[in-house]
């Protein structure tokens, strides 16, 4: 046999070897493949719960969505209620202030009137 034969045969055998156990890594011992039985079951499992968590997600996720829609349109109701609070509150401000002043201007007028001398009635 030549090199080239040789290097061949040992590439042809190092590949098998590579194909009939992918775990194995050069330099270290063999990977008991006993150990990987059920090694397809298990593998399917993992993806088939991945796929599972991934459509829990995506459900959690829209719910999510929704919550937040209905909690900005609350926040925009309360806001808004706020609002007409405030604009309802600032206007019977100006209605008690404009009522004190009528009532002050009252007052005052009763006791100018007070403290004036009374007309005396005449002769006649």
């Amino acid at each position: 046999m030549s090199e080239t034969e040789t290097e061949t045969e040992t590439e042809t055998k190092t590949k098998t070897k590579t194909a009939a156990n992918p775990f194995q890594i050069p330099g270290m011992p063999p990977f008991p493949m006993a150990a990987m039985t059920g090694f397809a079951e298990m593998t399917e499992m993992w993806v088939k719960a991945m796929v599972d968590q991934q459509g829990r997600v995506a459900a959690m996720m829209d719910e999510m969505a929704k919550a937040e829609e209905r909690a900005h349109a609350e926040a925009k109701k309360a806001v808004e209620e706020m609002a007409r609070l405030t604009h309802a509150s600032l206007d019977y401000a100006r209605e008690l202030s404009a009522q004190a002043r009528k009532q002050m201007l009252e007052n005052v007028k009763k006791a100018a009137e007070s403290t004036q001398p009374a007309a005396k009635p005449a002769k006649a």
